[in-house]
Order: C-alpha cells, then structure tokens, then sequence
C-alpha cells in the first residue's frame, strides 16, 4: 500500500487555466492522492469548475474562503491535509504526470525528508543546470547547497514529509515573495533531502497570474515591505547554518 499524499491548490480567479491544472493532477500516474482545493474568494467560474470537476472525482476536497490571500489558503488546506507526504501546486501551472511518482521514489530510496525536482520554464528548458541526482545528508549539507543557489524557494517543485509542514506555517503578516522565508523554515527542519535534475513542474508565467498579478497597483510600498522582511528572514536562517565561504 503506497502513502496517501495531500496536494495543496490554492485558487482565485484562474478560471482560463484552471482545468488544465486539475487535469494535469488527475493525470499522475500516482494516483494515491488528495486535492485540497482552497477557493480564496474567487469572484469569476474558478470555483464552478472545481465543483464541476470533484462531481466525478472522490480525491478532490473544497475549501471555501474569504479573499484573505495565498498564505492564509495554503495554510488553511495544509489543516485539512490527511496525507503522509504534502505537495502544492499553483492554479495556473502544471504537473508532469510522473511529479509524484518521482518525488516519492526518491524520498523512499534514500529515506529524505524533502525532494526537489527542476522546474519547467515556458520555452521548456529546465531553470536549473543540476546534472545529477545529490542528496544532502545533514542540515549543514542542505543550508551550503542553499546558500551556494542550488536549492530554490519555490515551495511547488518540492515534496515534503507532512510533519514538517504542519510544523511551519506560512507567513500570513508578510505574504508578498513568502517562500523566502517559508522554506528556510522549513529547511532548519530537514534532516536528510534529495534533488532531482530532470524538470517535472511546469511553472507557467501568464499575464495577470496568482504570482504576478498587481504588481504596479497602489499597494506596492505594503509589498515591497513584506518582500524585504521576507528575504531578510530567510536569509538569516540560511546564514545561520550555512558554512559555505563562497554562498
């Protein structure tokens, strides 16, 4: 019996690009999972098609939720989460249908606690030049990796051991460039984690999307604030473990 595994999919108003995102997780060829879809408020057809879609699909859940932001869904989706092993997806990317297989085989055979595989660009070359397979094997393995950049902050390429997660919460104060400080947070947490070379995540940029929406709107002094503390938070975990002289 393999582990269950909760992926996490926060929604607000991806309508044009939200089937091809479920189906992309309904494709995986493994297929012990559960959707947590969080509805964040959307105010256009996101949330028909989720109710469309889970009308003939058991593994994937609803959350309904004020617009209260992305921190405050991914949080309130990992609550619910019942799996051994915790993914999360952005609603206007894609899955490989071979991201959960991967990821899991690779924690197993080397018994990590997180794997991280590359990520798609939209011209479909990898965005990282790893070669070959590295495993960390201790904390300060991991934050010299991270410091050197051969660790990412994307919190969707990755999976993650479900205590872990619910372990850290997502910064819901500073939500703007979260995973800066999110997953160092994490990271402190990791004892032993894998990176794969091949691409397995379709990280899909489009105009208006959940990750570049509103970025020349009246609020930019309140973001740009929440990305300064977010980086900085970030970094002064990295550099508390790192002892990379060149990172």
């Amino acid at each position: 019996m393999t582990d269950l595994i909760s992926k996490i999919l926060p929604v607000y108003n991806c309508d044009q690009w939200l089937t091809d995102t479920i189906k992309s997780v309904q494709k995986q060829t493994y297929s012990n999972f559960e959707l947590i879809c969080v509805d964040d408020g959307s105010t256009d057809h996101s949330l028909e098609i989720i109710k469309r879609i889970m009308a003939s699909d058991h593994r994937i859940k609803l959350i309904c939720e004020e617009n209260l932001g992305l921190c405050y869904a991914r949080n309130n989706g990992v609550s619910y989460a019942r799996g051994s092993y915790i993914a999360f997806l952005d609603g206007d990317d894609l899955y490989v249908p071979d991201f959960l297989q991967a990821n899991y085989d690779a924690i197993k055979k080397y018994k990590a606690d997180v794997s991280m595989v590359n990520i798609i660009q939209n011209d479909g070359t990898n965005e990282f030049l790893w070669r070959d397979i590295k495993v960390m094997g201790n904390n300060t393995e991991v934050f010299n990796e991270y410091a050197e950049g051969n660790i990412c902050n994307r919190v969707w390429n990755k999976l993650y051991r479900s205590e872990l997660v619910k372990k850290v919460l997502f910064p819901e104060d500073h939500q703007h460039v979260e995973d800066a400080q999110w997953t160092p947070r994490i990271m402190e947490e990791v004892n032993r984690m894998v990176r794969i070379p091949k691409g397995y995540y379709h990280y899909i940029i489009h105009q208006g999307s959940l990750s570049h929406r509103n970025s020349g709107d009246s609020k930019w002094k309140k973001r740009l604030t929440e990305y300064v503390v977010n980086v900085l938070e970030g970094n002064t975990v990295i550099l508390k473990y790192t002892t990379s002289k060149d990172g």
